[in-house]
């Protein structure tokens, strides 16, 4: 295509900004078009418009890389929580009613969670937390050898400046709950050693202890 009579004529659009016609792509330029300044810049947009498409399909795409790990890190752990190696389905109402009253009434603890062997089942589990997500774990193999012990333990964590308590517990006449255990973490900032823990923590063991009428009814409205 022939390029334009204006083809090696300055141009002046906007003030300090000076365009040579013939820099352009004459394929974009239309002899018989004037060359105003608005056609001008019509041509440039024509000529712009693949380099800006593919900048914002660039942008999108480096955007999209970034959602899968983020995206399916919730599922992986709800996958996890799900496991049936590590967790079971546990219904009892009364031992969470239980333990969420008894914390309410105590900053002296930041964690309480209730263990025993669920009706019809051979896994000793968390059957009731403050923490609901941990409903159903199966208890750790560390907890069964300490609950084989028969007594209160405390265990200093110095990472999180806790004593790790785990204590037996029973219904409120002393029977049996079939492995039953209550657990929590007492902060150094309320005990300074492992009497101190174990003193609250065998009071709140008592607690809860006193609100259990039966194995049955933990599991019960």
């Amino acid at each position: 295509m022939r390029k334009t009579a204006f083809a090696n004529m300055p141009l002046t659009c906007f003030s300090g900004w000076r365009i040579q016609v013939e820099e352009l792509n004459p394929l974009y330029l239309h002899p018989q078009a004037p060359l105003s300044c608005s056609s001008i810049i019509k041509e440039i947009s024509l000529m712009l418009r693949p380099l800006v498409n593919g900048l914002v399909a660039f942008l999108l795409c480096a955007s999209a890389s970034s959602l899968p790990t983020h995206a399916q890190a919730p599922k992986a752990e709800k996958d996890k929580a799900q496991d049936p190696s590590t967790y079971m389905h546990v219904n009892a109402p009364l031992a969470q009613s239980i333990l969420i009253k008894v914390k309410s009434r105590h900053d002296d603890i930041v964690k309480l969670g209730l263990h025993a062997v669920p009706p019809g089942a051979a896994d000793n589990v968390i059957i009731a937390n403050i923490t609901a997500s941990k409903i159903g774990k199966k208890s750790s193999a560390k907890d069964l050898e300490k609950l084989a012990q028969n007594k209160p333990i405390a265990v200093r964590q110095e990472k999180d400046q806790t004593f790790d308590l785990l204590i037996p517990v029973t219904d409120s006449k002393g029977r049996d709950l079939d492995g039953g255990f209550v657990v929590m973490e007492v902060p150094y900032s309320k005990a300074s050693n492992e009497e101190e823990a174990l003193k609250i923590g065998v009071g709140i063991r008592d607690e809860v202890q006193r609100q259990i009428p039966s194995k049955s009814a933990l599991y019960q409205q």
